[in-house]
């Protein structure tokens, strides 16, 4: 398939995996999370002729780069705010519970979830789109924000943004790898800042 075909090939399925995901639970939220963001998209990018090592990979010359590191004080600033705000505090408070009451489940949890999430939005959708350009990011940014549905209002609204933060960055990073971490972060961060 060339690019184009690819591009076209990944909006469809990505629209009808999202849709699927939120109508289907399977078993546990992990494995949920990796049946629908990792192993079906990469079974698409196998279908449609692509190296997956390509939609893995790490540049590392360019993992702590300065939009990295931007992305990284603009997610913190934000964290620390919204965990002040009584509807996150509200939301976040049974997150903080399942933390506290097994950390090591609540973390690993998260990794896997998040790595699950952060391929198909920042890999899967961006590079599988490249031949839209820059175009990828605003793309994937919109489902993105989506699921960020039932969370509280800023959240939501600020997800886009965020959406389009992680975007470029993975565009600049050539990897997802970056997104993750930083959307790891949050999602550790805010639950540990909503007890205090």
């Amino acid at each position: 398939m060339n690019d184009e075909q690819v591009a076209m090939a990944v909006l469809f399925s990505s629209t009808i995996i999202l849709l699927l995901s939120l109508n289907f639970v399977l078993f546990s939220r992990e494995i949920h999370n990796l049946v629908f963001y990792l192993a079906i998209p990469s079974i698409i990018l196998l279908t449609c002729g692509k190296k997956l090592k390509e939609y893995f990979s790490i540049n590392a010359k360019e993992f702590f780069c300065k939009e990295f590191l931007l992305v990284f004080a603009v997610f913190l600033i934000s964290v620390i705010a919204a965990s002040r705000i009584a509807e996150f505090k509200n939301y976040y408070g049974s997150y903080s519970q399942a933390l506290v009451s097994n950390p090591l489940y609540f973390i690993g949890a998260s990794i896997i979830i998040l790595f699950s999430w952060e391929f198909l939005f920042r890999s899967f959708m961006i590079k599988g789109m490249k031949s839209f350009g820059k175009s990828a990011v605003l793309i994937q940014a919109i489902p993105f924000a989506f699921m960020h549905f039932g969370k509280p209002a800023l959240e939501l609204y600020a997800s886009f943004f965020a959406g389009i933060l992680l975007g470029y960055l993975a565009l600049k990073q050539e990897s997802f790898i970056g997104a993750f971490l930083l959307h790891l972060m949050v999602y550790l961060l805010i639950p540990l800042l909503v007890l205090f």
